[in-house]
Order: structure tokens, then C-alpha cells, then sequence
């Protein structure tokens, strides 16, 4: 599995497992979900997953690569979130499945 955040051009940043074409005009997003950033305990930002889009009833997207801004390998908690979240290895319960991460 490829992990990757991507910021598209809509706005919207997204974590999904990806895959990209041969000649690489098209991405693969597996299971992807949009990050929903908020304000937590001690204003430190919350993470959370949100379905990216949840009236589908497929959990594979292609998106034209022009549609992305940028992309790079998912900072290792994050990674380990979605990977948790979308792994067919039953884990113990978590608190939640949203995350706090430290942005620098």
C-alpha cells in the first residue's frame, strides 16, 4: 500500500492508497478520505477522516492528474491512521479515529 496525502484543486486534502497509470496522467485513489482539520484540546489541531465521497457506493476513484496540486508520502502518523482504519487486520479498539498530529 502507497499512503499518500494529496492536495487537489479543489481545496479539499486528501489521504488514500494510490496508484498512478503507466505514462502517470491518472491516479488511482483506493479508499480515499478527505482530512477535516479542527481545533482541539488545548488549541492543538485535531485531525480527522472524512469519506471523500460518501454517497458512492465504489471505494476506488480516478482522478486526471491535473487535478492534483501536489502529493507526497503521508507523515507516519497520519499513514498509521488510515492504515488502521482501512486494514483487513482486526486491531484493538482506539479511543477514536480521529488523530492529533503536531504540524510544524
Amino acid at each position: 500500500m502507497s499512503v499518500l496525502f494529496l492536495q487537489l484543486i479543489t481545496g479539499e486534502q486528501v489521504v488514500s492508497d494510490v496508484r498512478f497509470s503507466g505514462d502517470n496522467d491518472i491516479a488511482y485513489f483506493t479508499k480515499p478520505v478527505r482530512l477535516m482539520i479542527s481545533e482541539g484540546a488545548n488549541h492543538q489541531p485535531q485531525v480527522s477522516f472524512m469519506p471523500f465521497c460518501p454517497f458512492s457506493k465504489v471505494s476506488e476513484f480516478t482522478i486526471d492528474r491535473s487535478n492534483i496540486v501536489y502529493f507526497g508520502e503521508a507523515e507516519d502518523q497520519l499513514a498509521n491512521a488510515y492504515s488502521q482504519q482501512f486494514s483487513k487486520i482486526i486491531a484493538p479498539p482506539s479511543k477514536s479515529i480521529s488523530t492529533d498530529l503536531t504540524l510544524d
